[in-house]
């Protein structure tokens, strides 16, 4: 079944290296469509195949794209704003296709791109919500950004030190935990925007986010959890 839906994917990617067919907006990319470049070598690695040519394509090409307006490349849509967990997802996507590939340049990218966003959490004292042509809005949290940036920061133990990462996550997690609903409607759940009336998914408490906040809290409790 993997491997049916493998070559499936696979041929979806055109010989420019991307999906022209079933995304969100026409022919346009995200860059967290690293994502799948990072399943596509996941898949290959575990039915032991050599890395698909059309995953290298893509994945190149996302390489290619990945330059220092990278986060206005994450948006849902062209020349929307971006909303933090769409960036850390990302993130994440380069930052694992590098380590399967142990591929120098998209570490330097992921390295330099990751940079860009800490330096921005410590001035800010938080993550912001969203991002858009170089600025971003400190307005409001993204739940599910904070959440999965501490998931990646948690694997950074090779390039940050455990002092930094652990501030880090003091400083993303805490509104977070605070926000937990302890009474009556959605008890213990997450708010997916944090004021719970700001810009994403105002007044909702998405599935997708208490899935995060699972997965960051057993990551925590648990070294060999896999999120």
């Amino acid at each position: 079944m993997v491997e049916k839906c493998l070559h499936w994917l696979c041929s979806e990617i055109g010989a420019d290296g991307s999906f022209s067919n079933y995304n969100l907006s026409d022919t346009y990319n995200p860059l967290y469509y690293t994502r799948i470049s990072w399943i596509l070598m996941k898949a290959d690695k575990s039915l032991g195949m050599e890395y698909n040519d059309k995953t290298s394509l893509l994945f190149e090409k996302q390489l290619e794209n990945w330059d220092a307006d990278f986060i206005d490349k994450t948006a849902f849509y062209p020349g929307s704003a971006a909303f933090s967990h769409t960036v850390i997802y990302a993130l994440r996507g380069l930052y694992e296709c590098a380590i399967i590939l142990n591929h120098k340049v998209a570490l330097q990218k992921f390295n330099a791109s990751l940079h860009e966003l800490l330096n921005i959490v410590v001035q800010n004292n938080g993550l912001p919500g969203q991002f858009y042509n170089s600025k971003y809005s400190t307005s409001y949290t993204c739940s599910t950004g904070n959440l999965q940036f501490s998931l990646l920061l948690l694997k950074c133990n090779d390039i940050l030190e455990e002092r930094i990462i652990n501030d880090l996550l003091a400083l993303l997690l805490k509104p977070v935990l605070k926000s937990q609903r302890k009474y009556f409607f959605n008890k213990g759940a997450i708010p997916s925007s944090l004021p719970v009336y700001k810009n994403y998914q105002r007044f909702r408490y998405t599935n997708w986010t208490q899935k995060f906040f699972i997965d960051v809290l057993l990551s925590l409790l648990s070294p060999d959890h896999k999120d």
